[in-house]
Formats: structure tokens, C-alpha cells, sequence
């Protein structure tokens, strides 16, 4: 009866896993977002789909951008990148300074005459010097002549120099800024649809450059950059993910914590402005509906389990060697792939990943099959499950990872199912058993593989 229990859960978790290679979808057909999907960022001068998308086409939408840097593209990205080993230099408000040397000298001359009846003559004269600081020379010479019949006659002549000297002069001031944890990186491609008016056609962009900071085999965060074609700003995607050594490739966590890692990274800097955030309410793609908007400032860039109780025995060394063997083979794999990435930067990290890989694969299974021989079929195969399940544990806290998707649990579950199979075909020494347990072991890894997981 047991027997029959263990068969029908693993021939289950098989089935499960096989339905989905069955589930099959046409190639879906390049199309453009509708308006009501479009945004305008403040200050963009665009609007912008705030989603990636595997292809040319909102059909295969992935996740949502998170971050826009308004401000000059090819600095956005120095900053990112090299911030650290350039010279930066803030450029404070201007200050005019106008020089003015030189004497000014007014000289004015006035002569009255006035006649009546009679013999009355009056003369006024008035020369007059002033001096200041100015290069500016003035003469004013004038001749009035009132008279009685309501003539005046004033000549003048009226010569005014005045040369300047402006001197314009910046105050710049060194600053100090933080060191870059971002790296390049590399992944696939992945594009976003822009255009500078909702009537008019825009185009799809793909992503310029990409970086991460963390450890590709381990924990990181990763961004890909969208340098507007329209303006100056740049949308970016950001978002946490970890690398998946069942499934061979990176696992995503979070969008969110993405932008959030941006902005604590770029908030001090004095080359930022502000950092704030705008609601468009647009979801999915792990969006919450929030775009978190970066403005650089003006500067200038010079360079436990349970068992049954029928299991409760008294243990011994040979009782925990099976699920510890298991628990430290997978999490020794991926700290094996962390040194190895940490020691060695200039390899590309897929090198060891198509290094290590086989010894998950090969190795966890071999290891049921050897320490599950002449022992207790039903608690065996318990063990031998929950050993590799407290090493999925072990191995996602290792890098940070709290929560995970249903369907990873499930593709997990679907593992240790078949490791636990496996593990009771090798006590009984029963080849149909083992035989089960090696193949859905295989089928569930192919199953990641291939992308249905």
C-alpha cells in the first residue's frame, strides 16, 4: 500500500510537470500599445510604454520600467558606470564681475546774458569736475543765450566714452562622490516602445547597455538602460533576481526593490538634484504603479520537518549522511560558483555555471542512490527529500531570497519527489522505482529548462 502511496506521487508530480509541454501558444502578433498603455514622464517631451517586452510587441510584455534619469544621456551613464574614476567638479551660479576703471570728467560752461531796458548783463559761468570709478570721460560745453524777444540759442557738444572691462568667472568647487557598484552585464535583449506623441508613430528601442551590482551566480540587481530618443533622459529597468542553478538561469524577485536600490544608490550623489516619484497606475510586470524620477544637477563631468512518528528511531551517522551529503552539495555548488566568479572577474561566469551545473544534476542523484543502499525504504526516501529541500532552503536564504514564486515551490516540490523516489528504489533495491525516480529527476529538470517552469 505504501509502494502504491510513494508511485501515484511520484507518477503525479510527473504529470504535472509533462502538462505543460503541452500547452502550447501560437507566435503572437507585433503590435504597438494603445494610448491609455502610453505615459508622459514630466519633462521627457515623450511618452513611453512603461513596460519591456521580449519582441517588438506588447504580446510578449515582461517587466515594468521603473526608473527615469532626466538629464544628458551620455553622462546618465558615466555616472553609473565610471562615476568613481572621474574628476567631477560642480559648477555653482555664475558671477558677474564688471570691472570699471577710469576718471569721468563733466565740464560744463554756461554763459547768460540777459539784456533789458536799461544796461543789466549777467554772466554766470559753472565748470565743474566729478570723478568716480568708471572709464567713462564726458565733456559737456553749452552756451545759453536768453534774450528778450524769447530766443535761446544753446549749442553743445557732447562727447561720453566709456570702455568696459566684464570678466565672467565660474567658482567651481571638487566633490567627492561615492564609488560605483555597478558592472556591465550581460542578458538578453529586451525592448520598450517611445514616442513623442500619442497620434504619431513612435518606434521600439532596445536596451543600450546593461549593468548589475552583486554576483551573477548568486544574488543581484540588475538594470537595462533606454536612452529616450526624444530628449534627454533615459527609462531604465531595474529589478532584483538570483541565479537558478536548476533551472540555469537567473530567477527574478522584484521590480520594486530594483528601483529602490537605485534610487539609495544615486540619492547623495552630488551630481543629483532630486529624487522623487510619480503615479501613473499602470500595473503588471510587477509594476505598483509608481516611476521613480532621478534629476542630475548642473555639473560638469571632466573626465524544519515533521515526520511520523512510525519513522522516530534512533538516528545515527549513517542516518544523517544522506541529507546532509545533499543540503551541502548544493549549497557548496553555489558557493563554489561565487568564489570561483568573485577570483577570477575576467571569465565570463557561464563558464562555470556549464562547470558546476553537472555536478548538480549527476551528483545529487548519485549520492541518494549511494547512501540510501541497505537502509530503511519509507524513512529513506523521507530524508533523502528533505535533505534536498533544507538545501533549497539553505541555498536561497544563502543569497537573500525570503520569497519565491508558486511555481518555483512547485518545481522544487517536484525534486525532492523524485530524489525521494529515487531514494526508496535504491533501499529496496527495486530498479522500477529507482528507474521512475531517475526520470522524473530529469524530466523536471528538463522541464526548467525548456522554460516551462
Amino acid at each position: 500500500m505504501r509502494h502504491r502511496r510513494i508511485l501515484i506521487v511520484g507518477l503525479l508530480v510527473v504529470g504535472l510537470l509533462a502538462g505543460g509541454f503541452l500547452d502550447g501558444s501560437a507566435a503572437p502578433e507585433h503590435r504597438t500599445p494603445r494610448d491609455a498603455q502610453l505615459y508622459q514622464p514630466e519633462e521627457t517631451g515623450s511618452y513611453l510604454w512603461p513596460y519591456t517586452s521580449r519582441s517588438r510587441s506588447v504580446d510578449d510584455r515582461t517587466l515594468a520600467i521603473n526608473v527615469v534619469v532626466r538629464g544628458d544621456r551620455g553622462k546618465i551613464r558615466r555616472a553609473l558606470e565610471r562615476r568613481s574614476q572621474a574628476n567631477w567638479t560642480v559648477v555653482e551660479d555664475e558671477t558677474e564681475v564688471v570691472t570699471e576703471t577710469g576718471t569721468k570728467t563733466a565740464t560744463e560752461t554756461v554763459t547768460a546774458t540777459e539784456t533789458v531796458t536799461g544796461t543789466t548783463a549777467a554772466t554766470a559761468t559753472r565748470t565743474g569736475t566729478a570723478t568716480r570709478t568708471t572709464a567713462a570721460t564726458a565733456t559737456r560745453t553749452g552756451t545759453a543765450t536768453p534774450t528778450e524777444n524769447g530766443t535761446a540759442a544753446t549749442p553743445e557738444n557732447g562727447t561720453t566714452t566709456t570702455p568696459e572691462n566684464r570678466t565672467a568667472t565660474e567658482t567651481r568647487v571638487e566633490v567627492n562622490v561615492g564609488k560605483s557598484p555597478w558592472q556591465p552585464a550581460r542578458g538578453s535583449s529586451r525592448y520598450t516602445y517611445v514616442t513623442p506623441n500619442p497620434n504619431a508613430s513612435g518606434r521600439w528601442i532596445e536596451s543600450r547597455y546593461q549593468l548589475a551590482t552583486g554576483t551573477y551566480l548568486g544574488h543581484r540587481t540588475h538594470i537595462r538602460a533606454y536612452p529616450g530618443p526624444f530628449g534627454n533622459w533615459t527609462a531604465f529597468q531595474a529589478h532584483t533576481e538570483y541565479w537558478d542553478w536548476f533551472r540555469l538561469r537567473h530567477t527574478v524577485t522584484g521590480v520594486a526593490p530594483g528601483a529602490r536600490f537605485v534610487e539609495r544608490d544615486l540619492r547623495d550623489e552630488p551630481f543629483v538634484e532630486s529624487v522623487s516619484r510619480e503615479y501613473h497606475g499602470l500595473g503588471g510586470g510587477g509594476s505598483d504603479g509608481w516611476l521613480t524620477i532621478i534629476d542630475f544637477a548642473s555639473v560638469s563631468l571632466l573626465v524544519g520537518v515533521a515526520f511520523p512518528r512510525s519513522s522516530r528511531r534512533r538516528w545515527n551517522l549513517s542516518d544523517a549522511a544522506l541529507p546532509v551529503s545533499l543540503a551541502a552539495l548544493v549549497v557548496g555548488v553555489r558557493a563554489a560558483g561565487i568564489t570561483a566568479e568573485q577570483t577570477m572577474p575576467g571569465v565570463t561566469p557561464k563558464l562555470f555555471a556549464a562547470v558546476l551545473y553537472p555536478t548538480l544534476v549527476f551528483g545529487l542523484p548519485a549520492l541518494a542512490a549511494f547512501f540510501a543502499r541497505g537502509r530503511p525504504a519509507n524513512r529513506t526516501a523521507l530524508v533523502a527529500a528533505a535533505g534536498l529541500g533544507a538545501g533549497f532552503v539553505l541555498d536561497l536564504g544563502g543569497v537573500g531570497i525570503s520569497t519565491v514564486p508558486v511555481s518555483l515551490v512547485l518545481h522544487r516540490f517536484a525534486l525532492m519527489s523524485a530524489i525521494g523516489v529515487l531514494a526508496y528504489g535504491a533501499a529496496r533495491d527495486n530498479r522500477r522505482f529507482t528507474a521512475l525516480g531517475v526520470s522524473a529527476w530529469f524530466v523536471t529538470l528538463a522541464a526548467s529548462l525548456f522554460g516551462y517552469v
